[in-house]
């Protein structure tokens, strides 16, 4: 995890979901679903680093992003957290049905929709949680306590 740049490490936040994915059981190679913004998912950042680990990423179609997911991201930041359940657990459903294995939450506000309803009946990744998950982790073995 340290860098030869940096003298202190680097979590990723996408190894942390990566791991989070094994952690729950999830067989790796994939293929994943990945909810995010429009940003994030145009920065490639998910695809890009999990197929270093050979996962394979799927992507809401672009109906799905402007009908379920843009808005209900805009409903989380707007304090309507309950009414971006029903969009979000429906665009993660799509992607199951599309093939997909679990589901990555990827980024603040998609979490944050979801955990306003009914879990949803397949593993699903906080990205936010799976990177804390990571850093008490690495804290833990290098205080050379149990993790």
């Amino acid at each position: 995890m340290r860098d030869a740049v940096a003298p202190v490490p680097i979590l990723h936040i996408v190894d942390a979901a990566a791991d989070d994915l094994l952690r729950q059981g999830v067989p790796s190679g994939g293929p994943v679903g990945l909810l995010a913004t429009e940003g994030t998912l145009a920065m490639r950042l998910y695809p890009e680093r999990f197929a270093e680990r050979g996962v394979e990423v799927i992507e809401p179609r672009a109906s799905a992003m402007s009908e379920l997911v843009t808005p209900a991201i805009a409903a989380v930041k707007a304090g309507r957290v309950a009414e971006a359940y029903a969009p979000l657990a429906e665009a993660a459903h799509g992607l199951m049905a599309a093939g997909a294995v679990a589901v990555v939450l990827g980024c603040t506000e998609i979490p944050l929709g979801i955990a306003a309803g009914p879990a949803l009946p397949f593993p699903v990744v906080d990205t936010v949680d799976a990177l804390a998950l990571a850093g008490i982790a690495w804290w833990k073995a290098a205080a050379g306590t149990a993790a």
